[in-house]
């Protein structure tokens, strides 16, 4: 699968991200903000995060390690991670 030839705009990837997180079953939808902490907001553990990590590659349809998806724990830093990553 090759790259797109644009990049994504940032405030495309913020909705996108957003949506998603709100539709996966065991996220209170209601506390989906940009600045919810994954743990501490989301109520999310370390294999809720690695489902939540595999969504987004499904969305985005790019690669994250799982070392760099360990490592993301709000919303802003998946957004920036998504807006700055080479196949977005």
């Amino acid at each position: 699968m090759s790259a797109p030839a644009y990049s994504l705009e940032k405030h495309e990837v913020t909705t996108r991200v957003l949506d998603l997180l709100r539709s996966i079953p065991f996220i209170d939808p209601s506390k989906v903000i940009t600045t919810a902490n994954f743990k501490q907001d989301l109520q999310l553990y370390v294999l809720d995060n690695v489902e939540v990590m595999m969504a987004v590659v499904e969305e985005f349809a790019l690669d994250i390690p799982d070392n760099d998806g360990q490592k993301i724990a709000t919303t802003a830093h998946l957004i920036d991670n998504i807006t700055a990553h080479p196949q977005a």
